[in-house]
């Protein structure tokens, strides 16, 4: 199956069906605002689903049965069908396979919609259990924008601002999971939190249920960036790897399993109960400027 191209008047967004990622997202004023991949990170904005992050061990039981997923889920894996598509809009779709559920022994219907409005794009999420049995689940989103967004900009020009303010506290990472320790987040005298890459020294900033609606990424010597509209979505990540040119702002229903497990499934923090036939669907959105 071809990349798939949506365009209108000031944006072109390039998806690829594998994995239903978002790989481009090019606005008229010439910038290229999604990391090009490379070989810091070879990803663009992969899909997490159903887990989102790390198990302990990578497993998890259900019905006595263990079963095992790997970081972020399997739905990055696949390939997506482009269900309906128009000059602005496309549907891809995930259905359950028995292979499938040998790792996550659910069934389902899940499908991202993404769709230009103007100077934005609108990325949804939408999961639907087709079992008799209640689901368990997280999803979230991984886009890579470019950091530096204008290329000769400075990388420690830019920063992220977040509304409404808040001093959320960092949830910190051991091997990927949460140790269930926290840490408060440096903001300057403006409210912003300049981006360097000793901020990713401990691995990514997570946050839990922290009430934002809006992170704005901007930088202090163009006047280019973006608004990350994610009101939807209570926690949320930003992460960048050593060497690469990139900022991952996070949207997620769920994150990683703490170091000391709460249980299994739907114990588990983060998880998501969806009820047989029942519909789950939440959206983020990025405005480019």
């Amino acid at each position: 199956m071809s990349v798939i191209l949506l365009q209108n008047e000031y944006l072109q967004a390039r998806i690829e069906p594998r994995g239903a990622e978002l790989q481009s997202l090019r606005h008229a004023n010439g910038i290229e605002y999604m990391w090009q991949a490379g070989s810091a990170w070879p990803k663009h904005s992969p899909v997490l689903f159903p887990i989102v992050g790390s198990l302990v061990g990578g497993q998890y039981q259900h019905h006595g049965q263990a079963y095992s997923l790997p970081r972020h889920g399997i739905a990055r894996d696949h390939l997506f069908d482009n269900i309906d598509q128009t000059d602005t809009r496309c549907v891809l779709q995930l259905r359950s396979t028995p292979a499938m559920q040998l790792q996550y022994p659910f069934s389902f219907v899940f499908e991202i919609t993404y769709e230009l409005r103007q100077h934005s794009l609108s990325v949804t999420y939408t999961v639907q259990n087709e079992g008799e049995e209640t689901m368990y689940f997280s999803v979230g989103g991984h886009p890579a924008f470019a950091w530096p967004l204008v290329p000769g900009s400075q990388p420690q020009q830019h920063y992220l601002q977040w509304q409404p303010p808040t001093t959320a506290q960092r949830w910190l990472l051991q091997d990927g999971l949460l140790s269930g320790e926290t840490s408060e987040i440096i903001m300057n005298a403006d409210g912003q939190l300049p981006l360097s890459a000793e901020l990713f020294a401990k691995d990514a900033l997570v946050f839990r249920q922290w009430g934002v609606q809006r992170v704005t990424y901007a930088s202090h010597d163009h006047a280019h960036g973006l608004h990350f509209d994610c009101a939807d979505f209570p926690d949320f990540g930003i992460w960048s790897a050593p060497g690469g040119a990139f900022v991952c702002l996070e949207p997620w229903c769920g994150h990683a399993d703490f170091v000391q497990p709460s249980g299994p499934p739907p114990d588990k923090a983060g998880i998501i109960l969806l009820n047989s036939e029942e519909t789950f669907s939440r959206s983020w959105q990025v405005s480019c400027f």
